[in-house]
């Protein structure tokens, strides 16, 4: 299919026959040819960190590197959805990186630096150093979504396991780029990317209306990425031993394709039930879908 152009579809009953009493119901799902992937994860090299170890906030003793290595979860998620999308900052930024100014591709620094809304960066003493403090990945709601031109809104969701994976397949039925889905289990959260589905949403079915957010959110939502966590899931599941306190499961763990940007390699494109998030957290634990457009 190509972007722009209209499509129609006609309906025909079978042999000829129809109702003119009962209403039909056509259903059709969207795919993109190609998925994006970013993980957060420094060792992954999936993205250009050039630069990133030496690049601080004011009153930060953490580099941005690190900062998107172990809490970068909710940025590199964005970087995904804006990727596939099409999306490059809406002003040219100057990129530590190469050097260059220019519009800049989504990634996991591109967005983490539209986050703090592209802060003055200065070069002293062999290390660079932004004119802002606090965390540069604690998500501000519209902030790292805007400085791509694109609009920020998230519906949060609640119920059971049915009513979770309804709302998620709904929006991903009008974004078929993908949508930010977040997990928390205690104080532990974890944010990553659905992009496809085989569960059909009911006839019938009232989605929750998203709330579009213009202002910075009053949550800060900061990822609390166990390592070890996800060094033991990837290597339970490389050899195919169970993994010890798993999450409870679910019967739609294998119903939604996602891209997880904890995972150093192999994060792209798999079944939820297969990921290292399923584990850990499990289906029953989102809370919140972010939505780009």
């Amino acid at each position: 299919m190509t972007s722009g152009t209209a499509y129609y579809v006609k309906v025909c009953g079978y042999g000829s026959s129809f109702d003119i009493t009962n209403k039909y119901r056509f259903r059709a799902k969207l795919y993109l040819q190609t998925y994006h992937y970013f993980s957060q994860k420094s060792s992954a090299q999936t993205y250009n960190t050039t630069n990133l170890d030496i690049l601080y906030n004011s009153t930060s003793m953490i580099s941005w590197k690190s900062y998107i290595n172990d809490s970068g979860c909710v940025m590199a998620s964005y970087a995904i959805v804006l990727k596939n999308l099409g999306a490059t900052t809406s002003q040219k930024r100057y990129d530590i990186r190469n050097g260059i100014t220019d519009y800049l591709q989504p990634d996991p620094f591109t967005v983490t630096y539209a986050n703090m809304d592209f802060p003055e960066i200065t070069f002293s003493n062999g290390k660079y150093t932004t004119n802002r403090s606090g965390s540069p990945v604690a998500a501000q709601g519209s902030t790292p979504i805007t400085g791509f031109g694109k609009a920020y809104s998230k519906v949060d969701i609640s119920g059971t396991d049915a009513d979770k994976a309804n709302e998620i397949a709904y929006q991903l039925s009008l974004h078929p780029e993908g949508v930010a889905v977040s997990f928390a289990t205690g104080k532990s959260t974890h944010t990553l990317v659905f992009t496809q589905t085989t569960h059909e949403v009911p006839v019938g079915f009232t989605p929750t209306p998203a709330s579009k957010m213009i202002n910075l959110e009053d949550e800060f939502i900061t990822s609390l990425l166990d390592h070890d966590a996800v060094a033991e899931w990837q290597e339970s599941f490389e050899n195919k031993i169970a993994m010890p306190g798993a999450a409870a499961t679910s019967s739609y763990d294998s119903s939604f394709t996602v891209y997880d940007p904890a995972m150093s390699s192999g994060g792209a494109g798999i079944l939820f039930a297969n990921f290292w998030t399923k584990s850990a957290h499990g289906f029953g634990a989102a809370y919140r879908i972010r939505i780009i457009d």
